[in-house]
């Protein structure tokens, strides 16, 4: 498994997995702008392509 810093090429994925926990009640939805401004506070988990993502808060 590869660590890596979120780029902009991330963000539709990391919308993806955020909103559809957003759908059952464990997070809040998060739209493309505030991922972008948020981005550096990310990081990717990979295997095989990108599989998680990480908000460093």
């Amino acid at each position: 498994m590869n660590i890596r810093p979120a780029t902009i090429h991330d963000v539709p994925r990391m919308q993806e997995i955020i909103n559809s926990h957003a759908e059952l009640g464990k997070m809040l939805f998060k739209s493309y702008a505030q991922l972008y401004e948020q981005l550096r506070d990310f990081a990717v988990a990979e295997r095989d392509g990108p599989s998680g993502a990480a908000h460093d808060t």
